[in-house]
């Protein structure tokens, strides 16, 4: 697999033009000439083989030589509704999230949350950055969505017609993920509910329950939030793909 970089959609025409910062890094970090081939994605599931034209650390210019649409995201949407943790930890699951396939991500509040975004607008500028840093590595064609935050009980009405949706609870009423995901029919989407480092309030796991979310576990144990992301996108990424 050639180098890859992001570009902002799909190109006007033959010629693409990098941004100062992807220019300095194919110029002067990964030393590519004029004549070396890398690989362009815009973000909706299209790529392309560039070939460098002009390497210039401003604005390195490529020409398009090849063009394909190329899928490698799951064959269940995942939205990842995410309690946001204390500060540092949702930079990392973002990019966890990414690479373990999410198709979106929605940060939500729950009533033991410990974190809020009153600054939302620079947060998502930030986890951009990061989504398109892990496509990059991890070969996605499709940036993650990330929503609005919004209130538990928002995310559970704004649930999509005919996705399932599981809640992530370490209580005795909950059941392995295992056995809720092989009862169930193959979704074609599903929500991921992972909550708080204090866990669901009990009222949000019966309101939760209301609306017909099944409420599982991983473990006995009781995980870290990010632990706990990890553990749950790999367990639902293997289950989807090896069906």
């Amino acid at each position: 697999m050639h180098d890859r970089f992001y570009i902002t959609g799909p190109p006007g025409g033959s010629i693409v033009e990098l941004d100062r910062t992807q220019s300095r890094h194919i110029t002067k970090a990964l030393r590519k000439r004029r004549g070396d081939v890398v690989t362009l994605f815009d973000g909706r599931g299209v790529e392309y083989d560039a070939e460098i034209i002009a390497p210039v650390h401003v604005k390195t210019k490529l020409q398009i030589i090849e063009r394909r649409e190329v899928s490698r995201e799951l064959p269940c949407r995942i939205t990842l509704a995410i309690a946001p943790p204390r500060a540092g930890l949702m930079d990392e699951i973002v990019r966890q999230a990414t690479e373990l396939g999410a198709a979106s991500i929605l940060p939500v509040y729950c009533r033991r949350s410990v974190a809020r975004y009153p600054n939302f607008p620079q947060k998502l500028e930030k986890w951009h950055r990061i989504v398109v840093e892990a496509c990059k590595q991890c070969g996605r064609n499709i940036l993650p969505e990330i929503a609005q935050p919004c209130l538990f009980e928002n995310a559970l009405e704004d649930l999509p017609e005919g996705a399932a949706a599981v809640l992530m609870h370490t209580g005795d009423e909950s059941e392995p993920l295992k056995g809720v995901l092989g009862k169930s029919a193959s979704p074609k989407e599903i929500s991921l509910f992972i909550g708080p480092e204090g866990g669901f309030d009990p009222e949000e796991v019966t309101l939760a329950r209301e609306k017909a979310v099944r409420i599982a576990r991983l473990f006995p144990q009781t995980l870290r939030v990010e632990t706990a992301v990890l553990a749950a996108l790999t367990a639902l990424a293997y289950h989807f793909c090896s069906h």
